[in-house]
């Protein structure tokens, strides 16, 4: 690849020709704020944050997307360019629900950080705001909501006609009155939702599920799933992607917090703890110790002061559960359809959802080699060997490429060990293989060219 030189902020940068302005500034150890952007997953300038000023471009460049060239001159902090990202963040901060003291994300929101570095006035734009969820209409006390199956609209049980599309009441299907997000795990609050789209792109870049989108246009526009459907009735897994690359609080998981002290403050109670072996390693982080420092200790001292009686070590049981596993996958020999559920948690409801009117027992999945253990590999091949083959369907993002490769390798060595005895030099192309690829194949025994 053909190197460029840059100049950002007057440092001299040599880069490769198609690298970003932003990953030029990254090499130079030069900051450019982003609110939208993720590294290989999200790069559409939505947010018009990272602007800045390039020769050759005609206005302000997106960083995040424009290309360098030989000889640009970069400027990432001019008063102009301060100027344009404090109204934008002014704007934002107009369709912004802000009650920051008690957001989950008050002490760690990338909008919030942002607007306290430039001080932006965050009343200097009053008008109209985005509701908490656009799709969340009035019930009366002991009312019902229902949901129109042409249009996906949800209103109040009782018109014989959908206020939308003018559909018959047959068409009607019930969906509670909790409200239309009813996840167990996954709270979305769009009141505080920038458009940054992030979520949108892990969700379907990541995960390859793509349950949620841009709905609507213009002011309108809002994040949430096809026809505003609750999270339950899509094929979300509840992985929680969706959660971790949003920068503001618009969306957080279930608390649970009161439930735990209720429990701990009940004299009845014998309360024991596990922590995972994922929240071991990664609980640190949030207290501001470096990534992979060891907090065992200080967890379980923690844990006891908060009120727990008992606190366990899960380790064992993490590898009982992988010995179960493995033990499934023998008795999978015998019942070839009876561990679907117990390898890919909820992946049927996915299947179902996905691709209406077929069996999930006849889809063959295999997901990347670094989200399963390797008994689950080893099974999903055995049940590859013992379907029919006109069964066999992979989705094309489910099967790992390394496997494929690896497959070809030992396949090659197999060749090349056995081309002396007959198995593989014997086929009437074996020899003219060898011979194009310049190797040498030995007679075989017995036998006269």
């Amino acid at each position: 690849m053909e190197n460029v030189h840059v100049k950002i902020n007057g440092i001299e940068v040599e880069v490769p020709a198609n690298y970003t302005i932003l990953q030029a500034a990254h090499e130079a150890g030069v900051r450019i704020p982003t609110l939208c952007y993720l590294k290989d997953i999200n790069a559409i300038a939505a947010c018009r944050i990272c602007l800045v000023e390039a020769t050759g471009v005609r206005g302000l460049a997106a960083a995040c997307v424009q290309q360098v060239a030989e000889g640009m001159e970069v400027k990432t902090n001019t008063p102009a360019l301060r100027k344009s990202r404090k109204t934008t963040l002014e704007l934002m901060l107009s369709n912004h629900r802000m009650d920051c003291l008690s957001c989950v994300r008050s002490d760690d929101c990338e909008l919030r950080q942002l607007a306290r570095e430039y001080g932006v006035d965050q009343y200097k734009y009053v008008g109209s705001t985005t509701p908490a969820a656009p799709e969340e209409v009035a019930v009366a006390a002991g009312a019902k909501l229902v949901r129109c199956a042409i249009c996906g609209e949800v209103f109040p049980e009782g018109p014989d006609k959908c206020p939308v599309c003018g559909a018959d009441k047959s068409v009607f299907a019930p969906v509670g009155g909790q409200g239309p997000d009813r996840s167990p795990r996954i709270l979305r609050d769009n009141s505080k939702c920038i458009l940054c789209r992030r979520c949108i792109a892990v969700c379907q870049k990541n995960q390859h599920v793509a349950v949620i989108g841009a709905n609507d246009r213009g002011f309108e526009t809002h994040v949430a799933s096809a026809f505003d459907m609750p999270l339950t009735e899509t094929p979300c897994v509840n992985c929680g992607q969706c959660i971790a690359v949003c920068p503001t609080g618009a969306l957080r998981e279930r608390d649970d917090t009161d439930k735990v002290w209720e429990a701990l403050n009940d004299p009845q109670k014998h309360v024991v703890v596990g922590p995972a072996p994922s929240v071991r390693a990664q609980i640190g982080e949030c207290f501001g110790y470096p990534i992979g420092t060891n907090v065992e200790g200080k967890l379980a001292a923690a844990l006891r002061r908060l009120g727990f009686d008992r606190v366990f070590d899960v380790d064992t049981a993490a590898d009982v559960t992988i010995m179960e596993e493995g033990a499934a996958g023998a008795a999978e020999e015998q019942r070839p359809a009876a561990a679907f559920d117990l390898l890919l948690p909820r992946l049927d409801q996915v299947l179902r959802g996905l691709l209406p009117g077929h069996d999930p027992e006849h889809l063959l999945l295999q997901e990347p080699a670094g989200h399963v253990r390797c008994a689950h590999q080893d099974l999903l091949r055995r049940k590859e060997r013992h379907r029919p083959q006109g069964h066999r369907r992979r989705l094309g993002h489910a099967l790992h490429g390394e496997e494929v490769r690896d497959r070809a390798r030992r396949h090659e060595r197999r060749r090349r060990r056995h081309s002396g005895c007959g198995h593989f030099a014997s086929h009437p192309r074996a020899g003219q293989h060898d011979q194009a690829r310049g190797h040498h194949v030995p007679r075989p025994a017995g036998r006269e060219l």
